[in-house]
């Protein structure tokens, strides 16, 4: 679906009383200042029995006072969220069972998240050329979501900084000792951006061991590399 802001300011419990899913692509296509009012329209009464809701990844979605309680919703995929958006809708969707985001960059952390019982799957990206993936704030999403069965993470990185940053790199082993009692699936995707002057052959291997020797025996564990070139980055449909 590729609608304009006119279409879906229509969205209205009059013309669609039962509306259950919804799946908006090309956001970023849209002028940025209608982008709150598509949010506040999905948090609404007008949307009052939406289950699935799926908005496109190149979005960036902020709290609105505006936004009342969704029950009904038990999927959502939406863009760049940070911790403190990420409270709101745990708070607002106290039945979500699956929860997909982009991790935005924090320069702070709340501490006053209540805890959701009902989240049986997440899944974390950090974008492109962002330096959002930090084990700190990990830590924040994963522990606000104990009764978690399936983690699935994305990470983007550049060839040059795969020595620096992964090399000791326990795969988030501790916080899932830590946090999820119940996961039985993690799986990781390494989104591996390649610069041709960096020879990462054996780099990869030794990763691919590290992840072995940190996976956790309670759960099923898989490990993914997808290599990129530079070039395919400025590609709009590669990163939609």
């Amino acid at each position: 679906m590729h609608p304009t802001f006119q279409q879906i300011k229509q969205l209205n419990k009059d013309i669609f009383p039962c509306l259950k899913y919804l799946a908006i692509r090309n956001m970023h296509l849209l002028s940025s200042d209608d982008l709150p009012a598509i949010f506040d329209k999905i948090f609404s009464n007008d949307c009052s029995h939406l289950q699935y809701c799926y908005l496109s990844n190149m979005t960036t979605i902020s709290r609105r006072q505006e936004w009342i309680q969704m029950t009904s919703i038990r999927f959502l995929e939406v863009g760049h969220i940070n911790l403190f958006v990420y409270k709101y809708i745990l708070s607002l969707c106290p039945n979500l069972y699956s929860f997909k985001f982009i991790i935005s960059t924090e320069t702070e952390i709340p501490s006053d998240i209540k805890s959701h019982l009902n989240i049986k799957r997440l899944t974390l990206k950090n974008d492109f050329f962002g330096h959002s993936w930090n084990d700190h704030v990990i830590k924040s999403y994963l522990s606000y979501v104990p009764n978690l069965e399936q983690l699935c993470m994305y990470r983007h990185i550049f060839s040059s900084s795969v020595k620096n940053c992964l090399m000791n790199y326990d795969w988030c082993a501790s916080l899932i000792g830590s946090y999820l009692p119940s996961l039985r699936r993690f799986s990781f995707y390494l989104h591996l951006i390649d610069l041709n002057y960096v020879d990462i052959d054996n780099i990869l291997f030794q990763l691919v061991e590290n992840f072995r020797s940190h996976r956790n025996t309670r759960c099923q564990s898989c490990f993914v590399i997808q290599r990129s070139q530079m070039q395919k980055l400025l590609s709009p449909k590669f990163l939609m």
